[in-house]
């Protein structure tokens, strides 16, 4: 799963729902994943992640007061309008501390610098979940998905159709970034009701 020597691997992450409540500030995205080894329909097969588990790692601006991530599986999604899993089927992640400083060591984050003072500009959060904790594959396996449910607080764009990007990796729970990762790409905006596009993306690595 990712980059570190397996062949051409990635994720494809596609958007469900994007809703932006302007009052609070929080912006709300649902999207569908899927490991993918060429540009096209994810190959639905998950079963190693329910062995071996899954670690996740998002990179999110400072000024984000945090992100709330919960997690299910379920069958993909193949019409427009179709929302994925029921609400009460996703479980709430809490932040692993571990993996967190992980991601730090790995990948780093971005620093603004002004003579011989710095401060970050973004920060990691890390995530965990185990093999068993992961719902049953939906049938065929060939339709499984990943779904994530992401809040983030204190979202602001200053053009309504502006997107903010924010990179995704992810590997098995029984191995460290360093030796193998995938990375997907999200797209935050303030979502149709306000004007704003949505995204669907997909990265592939190499080597």
């Amino acid at each position: 799963m990712g980059v570190g020597g397996a062949g051409p691997q990635g994720l494809s992450i596609k958007t469900i729902q994007m809703t932006h409540d302007a009052s609070s500030g929080r912006v709300t995205r649902v999207s569908e994943a899927g490991i993918v080894f060429t540009f096209g329909p994810g190959v639905g097969d998950h079963s190693a992640i329910r062995q071996r588990g899954l670690k996740l790692g998002f990179r999110i601006r400072r000024a984000h007061t945090g992100a709330d991530v919960a997690f299910t599986t379920g069958a993909a999604t193949t019409a427009p309008g179709q929302t994925g899993p029921p609400p009460t089927q996703y479980m709430s992640l809490t932040e692993d501390t571990q993996v967190t400083q992980e991601l730090r060591t790995v990948f780093g984050t971005d620093r603004c610098r002004f003579l011989w003072f710095s401060w970050p500009t973004e920060r990691w959060i890390g995530f965990s979940i185990s093999g068993n904790s992961i719902p049953a594959a939906a049938s065929p396996a060939s339709s499984d998905r990943l779904f994530f449910r992401i809040v983030l607080g204190r979202f602001s764009t200053i053009h309504q159709r502006e997107c903010d990007v924010l990179p995704v990796v992810a590997t098995m729970g029984d191995i460290t970034f360093q030796q193998h990762y995938a990375l997907g790409i999200s797209v935050y905006t303030r979502g149709p009701a306000a004007g704003a596009p949505v995204f669907d993306t997909q990265v592939l690595g190499r080597g």
